[in-house]
């Protein structure tokens, strides 16, 4: 008899027979989150619409003619969330796990959704876990403005011999 632990099943579902012992069955957790895919797609819109109703208070900046201050720390940190490719969104059925946070005067946060499922595997849940940058880019950001914020300092410091 084989332990009911370890090994990789072959069904969509990644459930291991009943006659391999132990009665346990074993999910990709992957393909257990594509199941559960339009609960997971709720809670997220539910979450964003919350934070962006928040958000919208607060009056979105001009990147077309706005500019950091020099920072007073040496080294600043910059996030660019990247849009889902065709195949995320078509092949694999991925979902946006990433939300950019309005910020005052810029974005400063970003939030990764962390679907999971309680221990049975059928009661599923959402850690959203945030992270702070000098700045966040959506996935909507242009390369200059992405330049303009995060490099261009940098750039004329270093001809400047800075």
């Amino acid at each position: 008899t084989s332990s009911s632990r370890g090994g990789h099943s072959g069904n969509a579902a990644g459930a291991r027979s009943q006659s391999e012992g132990g009665g346990r069955q074993m999910f990709d957790k992957n393909e257990l989150r594509l199941v559960r895919r339009d609960v997971f797609l709720e809670a997220l819109d539910r979450y964003r619409a919350k934070a962006f109703a928040e958000a919208s208070r607060a009056p979105s900046p001009d990147l077309a003619v706005c500019t950091l201050r020099p920072a007073e720390q040496a080294v600043r940190i910059y996030a660019r969330k990247r849009p889902m490719t065709e195949e995320e969104h078509a092949k694999r059925r991925d979902f946006d796990v990433a939300t950019v946070l309005r910020g005052q005067p810029l974005p400063t946060k970003l939030i990764l959704h962390n679907c999971l499922f309680q221990a049975d595997l059928k009661t599923p849940f959402i850690n959203h876990l945030g992270f702070e940058f000098d700045h966040v880019f959506g996935e909507d950001a242009k390369n200059h403005e992405v330049y303009r914020l995060a490099a261009f300092e940098l750039v004329l410091g270093a001809r400047e011999g800075g």
